[in-house]
């Protein structure tokens, strides 16, 4: 993050912007000032962070830039049309449970007097449901390019299910 005066003597006055492009060593000293004991987990949005790569700036959808005033107002915005940006990945439990079903579930944080909040309790139900489907679908699928078949129908429920499909399918090389 960068603050960036602006002076314009003709008005008297002093545009105080900040640039909301944080370079890699930034992000580093800002994990170290706010974690000095290195005790913290790190997440994004709340899911645990899995891997970081550095990549261009229009490749997995474009980078977004925004600056802000002093009062942290957006003032400009837009795409950069090129460069590099560090992805930063995350897991989520709905793709890991689409992986493993059965995997073991830690449910304390959403516990209370001994019991599991019901909204999470039908999310994560819904996910071990579909995980368990995806599973069946998967082994199909194997048999079926073994046997130089077609693919089983699979009804995708999320965008993301599709996403993540397509970019397992192209890993198989079932897929171009």
């Amino acid at each position: 993050m960068r603050v960036v005066l602006f002076l314009n003597v003709k008005a008297a006055a002093v545009l105080v912007v900040v640039i909301c492009k944080m370079k890699t060593n930034e992000l580093i000293e800002l994990l170290k000032k706010v974690d000095p004991n290195n005790e913290c987990d790190i997440c994004v949005d709340n899911h645990p962070v899995s891997n970081a790569y550095k990549t261009e700036y229009y490749y997995d959808g474009r980078l977004e830039s925004v600056e802000r005033d002093a009062n942290w107002h957006p003032i400009r915005g837009g795409y950069p049309d090129d460069g590099f940006k560090v992805y930063i990945k995350y897991d989520t439990l709905e793709d890991a449970l689409r992986d493993n079903p059965d995997m073991e579930l830690d449910l304390s944080g959403i516990t209370y007097e001994g019991k599991v909040n019901q909204r999470y309790k039908e999310c994560i139900d819904e996910w071990i449901k579909e995980g368990r489907r995806f599973q069946v679908w998967k082994e199909q699928l194997e048999e079926n390019h073994k046997n130089n078949l077609p693919p089983p129908p699979f009804l995708l429920r999320r965008e993301l299910w599709q996403h993540k499909l397509k970019t397992w399918l192209k890993k198989l090389k079932l897929i171009t």
